[in-house]
This record gives structure tokens, C-alpha cells and sequence, in this order.
């Protein structure tokens, strides 16, 4: 009897992370070319209307199979966060111990999917911020127990999208931050310490602030809050948090979940180009030179039914005090100032440029090390093989 044998083989493969790497650059070098034949439409559009047309077909042909190309690469690099969360499960099991402490550990929103690249710099961050929560945040059972709280702490971490973005919030159920005892270091630090107390307490995001005395295994180890803030802002994200004295602390990170392609808006300031991410921007507008005002050497514009601060980035980028006569001299089409607004740990500010450009999706190119700065997020290159600096915008003027 002849015995029938078939093979079986996986559904899936594994691919070296180098590999994907190098197709995910040749898709980049794909964009570029895509931005360069979009230039060059325009300029087409001068010479022959019915050219300009025929090679519009083709143009749009091409973006949607350069932009389905893009997106299915990015898929493939995309792991589940949940991977880096269930991690945490033995480091508080063992710390908790060390503290003599009883603390429970959930997670929500494991199967958001991020960038590895975005997931492997979360680590230390992350990390960071449970090892404070088990030692500053979380009490041990018998202070629990005098407060009326469950003998057992709970550190949760919650992961969701909105608005594009990644949200990762790290949430106990300890003694809270205390805005007190915030305002007597800063005090002693020589802090501005006129600042209500929802302001005061990012204060621990600054080098070298502590508000524990004495260096523990657990966290105080030369890693602080600053170093997390600025891990954050290298991914082009950002990280806020409230507190409750008596209640507990969140910590919530916003992060892009990719970060080799961007939308964003060109524009000018002088006769250079940059470019703002989108991911900061709350809105693009255009505003009357009659509505800005000179007010104690600041600048505030009307937006909203509002006065919000305006910061001239020209001024910025020359390193000089902004001259609000220069500013009203200043040419703009209709009178109408470009400016965007970010919001910034909930107050509105605006950046005034020069003019807009347009709105586009941008490779990201990084920066050589003597280049690189924190309000600096990359580089890109236009299809007329310009090369343009992406900022920041909350890195410039904060």
C-alpha cells in the first residue's frame, strides 16, 4: 500500500527586522519620488493643459498604489502592545515584594497595535513610571488600611487610539503627588512657584527634581522623570498627567504609532521652508493683523472669543526679541497672518509664520547626531530635492 504523504507548511514566515528595514526604505525612496512627480505635475500644468490631464490619471494611479504600498508595509511592522505590557506583571510581582507591599496589576487595550520601533523606546518610560508608582505612588497594607483603602494597591495601564494618536495611561490608586510639598522644592530651587497646583506638579518633570530624599532599588536610580518626558518627546509625543492627593496619579502618554511618515504643513518663514507634524497641531488658521496686541512686551492675538500668546517664530529662529512694529509691517495676503495653535497642558498658544506652503504626507529622514536638538523631529526631502527640517512646534516655544 503506497502511503500518501503531504507536506503542510505555516501561513506565516518569519522575516529578519533588517530586511523589513530595507523594504521600508525603498518604499520611502518610493514617496519621495511620488512628492517629485507631484512637483512636476504642477509645473506640467503651464506647458500643455491636455498633458497636464493624461498625466494626472496616471499621477493618481500611482499615489493610491504608492499609499496602499505604505500602509500594508506599515502593517507588517505593527506588534500588539500588549506584548510590552505583560512584562510588567513579574517586575511588580517582585518589587511589591521588596516593598512590603500588596498590589494588583491590570491591562485594557493590549491588542493597539504600534510600530516596533515606537514599542521598543516605550520600554524604559514605562518602566520608569511603575517602578515610581510601587515606590512613591502605592502604600504599604497597614497605611492603606488607616486610610479606608483595599489592603491591596492597583497599578492599570489602559492603551487606546483617538485622534490618530496612541494613548497609554498609567494609573494607581496611592498616595497621590503632593503639590505642597512640589512648591517647597521648587521654592528652594528658585522655581517660579506662583502656579496653581495643576501646574506646579509637572515641576518633577525637570532634571535633578525629587521629591524623595533617599535613593531606593526601586526607583530614584538616575533615570528620572525628566529622561521620560524627553524619551516621549523624541517619538514626537508628549505626556500629562492629574493628581489626586489620597486618590492616586495618572500619567498619560500620547504617542504617534508610527513615525517614518508624517502629514504635516509646509511653509515659509524668511525665504527657508520647515515643516509642523499635524500630530501637535490643534488648528491651522488665518488671522487679521488687526486682531494682535501688544501687551506688557508679550504678544496675544484674539482667537476664540479668547486672548491667546502668540510667538513669532521668524524672531524665534533668529534668536532675537520679537519687534511688534516689524511684525504689523509685515506683508501678508488680505492682512491675514498664518499662524498655527498647539495646546500645551491645556492652554492655547499660537506660532506666527510667514506663509503656508501646502499640506502633504512627508517622509521622515533622521538627523545626524550634531543635528539633532529637541525641537527637532527630523528632515524630509521635497520633489524638488529641497531638503527641510521638521520642528517641533511645542519643542520651539516651550
Amino acid at each position: 500500500m503506497e502511503i500518501q504523504y503531504k507536506p503542510e507548511f505555516s501561513d506565516t514566515i518569519r522575516i529578519d527586522i533588517e530586511k523589513l528595514n530595507n523594504i521600508m526604505n525603498l518604499v520611502g525612496e518610493l514617496i519621495t519620488l511620488k512628492t517629485t512627480t507631484s512637483f512636476l505635475l504642477k509645473k506640467l500644468s503651464n506647458i500643455s493643459t491636455e498633458l497636464h490631464h493624461e498625466y494626472k490619471k496616471i499621477f493618481q494611479n500611482l499615489e493610491k498604489v504608492t499609499t496602499d504600498l505604505q500602509n500594508q508595509m506599515r502593517t507588517l511592522k505593527m506588534i500588539p502592545i500588549k506584548e510590552l505590557f505583560y512584562k510588567y506583571k513579574r517586575l511588580i510581582r517582585e518589587l511589591s515584594k521588596v516593598q512590603n507591599k500588596e498590589i494588583d496589576f491590570e491591562i485594557s487595550g493590549g491588542d493597539i497595535e504600534v510600530d516596533r520601533f515606537i514599542l521598543e523606546r516605550l520600554s524604559d518610560p514605562l518602566t520608569h513610571l511603575i517602578r515610581n508608582a510601587i515606590d512613591h505612588g502605592i502604600e504599604t497594607v497597614s497605611e492603606r488600611i488607616k486610610t479606608g483603602k483595599p489592603e491591596k494597591g492597583l497599578i492599570k495601564i489602559n492603551a487606546y487610539y483617538e485622534s490618530g494618536y496612541v494613548f497609554i495611561e498609567i494609573i494607581d490608586d496611592g498616595k497621590g503627588i503632593d503639590p505642597t510639598k512640589i512648591r517647597e522644592i521648587a521654592k528652594e530651587k528658585g522655581l517660579n512657584i506662583d502656579l496653581p497646583d495643576e501646574e506646579i506638579i509637572y515641576y518633577i518633570f525637570e532634571p535633578g527634581f525629587s521629591t524623595k530624599g533617599n535613593v531606593t532599588e526601586i526607583s530614584g536610580r538616575g533615570i528620572g522623570m525628566d529622561v521620560v518626558k524627553n524619551n516621549i518627546e523624541a517619538l514626537n509625543g508628549s505626556v500629562s498627567l492629574k493628581t489626586e492627593r489620597g486618590k492616586g496619579t495618572k500619567f498619560v502618554l500620547k504617542i504617534p504609532n508610527t513615525v517614518s511618515v508624517i502629514n504635516g504643513i509646509l511653509f515659509f518663514v524668511g525665504k527657508e521652508k520647515y515643516i509642523f507634524p499635524f500630530e501637535e497641531i490643534k488648528q491651522v488658521v488665518k488671522i487679521n493683523k488687526k486682531k494682535l496686541h501688544n501687551f506688557s512686551n508679550m504678544l496675544f492675538v484674539e482667537y476664540n472669543d479668547d486672548l491667546i500668546p502668540v510667538y513669532d517664530l521668524k524672531s524665534i529662529l533668529e534668536n532675537k526679541k520679537y519687534d511688534f512694529e516689524d511684525i504689523v509691517q509685515r506683508k501678508y495676503e488680505f492682512d491675514l497672518m498664518p499662524m498655527v495653535v498647539i495646546n500645551k497642558y491645556g492652554d492655547d498658544i499660537s506660532i506666527l509664520l510667514d506663509k503656508f506652503v501646502e499640506e502633504n504626507e512627508f517622509l521622515v529622514k533622521p538627523l545626524p547626531d550634531y543635528l539633532k536638538h529637541e525641537y527637532i523631529f527630523g528632515s524630509t526631502i521635497l520633489g524638488n530635492g529641497e531638503i527641510v527640517l521638521i520642528f517641533k512646534p511645542s519643542g520651539l516655544v516651550l
